[in-house]
């Protein structure tokens, strides 16, 4: 079958004629993007990164951990723009936000997401570990018991990058990203936790991380309070938006 990107809703047609999953192409792009080459850019895939540390002092330097961790993305997943691999957030260090999430939303929406992203920031490490858009708690360290946690998102997966073969690229990504911090034994280990990771549509993705985004940065306009229902004049955050 052709490898070529305009040919491969003709090669996943031909495999699904066999019922057989494509040993080489990534099928899951035609599934949820389109069969229009036009469209299969629209794929994105984000979970977290579980990794075993040998060099603390190295890795919990995050600023430097999530660079080092979106460089060795790209290439091990053979990315051709570094700009569409995000690492979102090192545990122990800042959420990333991209800068197209931080836009404002309609101030209806307000209360509900404060009070949404409120439990989130409340909750364990198991927690933010069961979701992709769940954020690890602020003061959490960057290695415990010899274990951090990244997360990161692919937000054009290249076709070639077929899901089952994922997890064994692991050992290549810990290679990588030793080589991009300069130590040879910095991870010892690399592995996606948990799998398979969440593939959904570039759209949903933003959607997302804007109210993600919004409920951590509310903004006050005059006569507008954050405080709920039954607000004077001024009206609460469902007043002011209506």
């Amino acid at each position: 079958c052709s490898s070529e990107p305009t040919k491969l809703t003709e090669s996943c047609k031909v495999w699904q004629r066999f019922k057989k999953p494509h040993p080489s192409r990534n099928c899951l792009i035609v599934d949820m993007c389109g069969e229009k080459p036009q469209e299969q850019k629209c794929l994105v895939m984000t979970g977290n990164l579980k990794v075993e540390v040998l060099n603390t002092s190295a890795y919990e330097n995050t600023t430097v951990t999530a660079e080092t961790m979106r460089k060795a993305l790209a290439s091990v997943f053979n990315v051709t723009r570094p700009t569409e691999v995000l690492v979102l957030q090192v545990r122990g260090g800042n959420y990333s936000w991209p800068q197209w999430a931080q836009q404002q939303v309609a101030l209806r929406r307000l209360q509900e997401r404060v009070l949404q992203a409120t439990g989130a920031n409340l909750s364990s490490l198991q927690a933010s570990l069961s979701s992709w858009e769940k954020r690890f708690e602020s003061g959490d360290p960057a290695v415990e018991n010899g274990t951090g946690y990244l997360k990161f998102a692919i937000t054009k997966i290249p076709d070639s990058l077929v899901p089952d073969s994922i997890p064994s690229m692991s050992s290549t990504l810990a290679t990588a990203f030793n080589k991009g911090i300069g130590t040879d034994s910095t991870l010892a280990s690399v592995s996606f936790t948990p799998w398979p990771p969440a593939f959904l549509q570039n759209t949903e993705f933003e959607r997302q991380l804007k109210q993600e985004w919004q409920a951590e940065n509310p903004v006050k306009t005059p006569g507008t309070t954050l405080g709920g229902e039954g607000a004077g004049a001024g009206g609460g955050a469902g007043a002011g938006a209506g």
